[in-house]
């Protein structure tokens, strides 16, 4: 009976082939080494057995790969967009160690205040069922990651001065930036109105590193937002965010910079 072929493993079977011939080693060698079959090994390099996590790792180190079979198993076993559970997008901030996050239009969720957070869930055209529970939700979240959870944020300048509702919004919004940023709880930095090397963007993004070292990334897009899991696109984003970082206040000038816009509130 023919053996089923797993196509989205022929690039993994190949380079564990490659790997092998490179360091000398024939099947039964490698077999042997890893304790596990030469028949093993052959399925291995002909894609018709899926590798685990572990026997990459495995694999990794008897060939001294630098991780290279790890990495390529990452990458084809999040080939879609990643475990269905990355959807859930409160769910993975919880669980983050790190968060990235650009915002161009409007201040991160994770650092908006009661007021701000109401005129998003009240503004005209806004269908939310309940608004209380909403901006309850909203502003509880910063509360709710894990401990020691770094947070940096990049957020330009215009949104910033962009009045919003209220006239008292904006000065309250300001004021809990202050809050978060002097007392170290985030890393705020923002992108000023003269940035001539700003790189484009077509709209914001995060970068979450979860505990066991994955990183995944959510950008959104008008109606709605993606899930990029393949290592290749995170680095994409992880890219992107330097560059907005290079082009951005540091966080001492970041904080000096709102709080002289706060001032013009007096």
């Amino acid at each position: 009976m023919t053996e089923r072929v797993y196509k989205q493993w022929l690039r993994w079977a190949g380079e564990l082939r490659r790997q092998r011939e490179m360091a000398g080693k024939t099947q039964a060698q490698l077999g042997r080494a890893a304790k596990i079959s030469r028949q093993a090994i052959s399925k291995y390099e002909k894609g018709t057995r899926k590798p685990t996590l572990d026997t990459s790792v495995l694999l990794d180190e008897i060939l001294s790969t630098g991780g290279a079979l790890h990495q390529l198993w990452r990458e084809t076993r999040g080939a879609t967009e990643g475990p269905p559970e990355w959807r859930d997008f409160l769910a993975v901030e919880r669980e983050a160690t790190e968060i990235r996050e650009w915002e161009p239009l409007l201040v991160p969720g994770l650092l908006q205040c009661e007021s701000y957070a109401r005129w998003i869930f009240t503004r005209p055209g806004t269908i939310v069922d309940d608004p209380d529970r909403a901006v309850a939700d909203r502003v509880g979240r910063l509360a709710q990651l894990r401990p020691g959870t770094t947070v940096r944020a990049v957020v330009d300048e215009v949104v910033l001065r962009r009045v919003c509702g209220s006239p008292d919004v904006l000065p309250s919004q300001l004021d809990h930036l202050l809050a978060l940023a002097e007392t170290g709880r985030i890393l705020l930095m923002v992108l000023p109105m003269y940035a001539p090397w700003r790189p484009v963007s077509t709209g914001s993004f995060r970068i979450m590193t979860l505990t066991d070292g994955r990183q995944v990334a959510h950008a959104s897009y008008e109606g709605g937002y993606v899930v990029k899991a393949l290592p290749t696109e995170v680095n994409e984003f992880a890219s992107q965010f330097g560059d907005l970082q290079a082009e951005s206040l540091p966080p001492s000038e970041s904080i000096a910079c709102i709080r002289k816009l706060r001032d013009e509130f007096q």
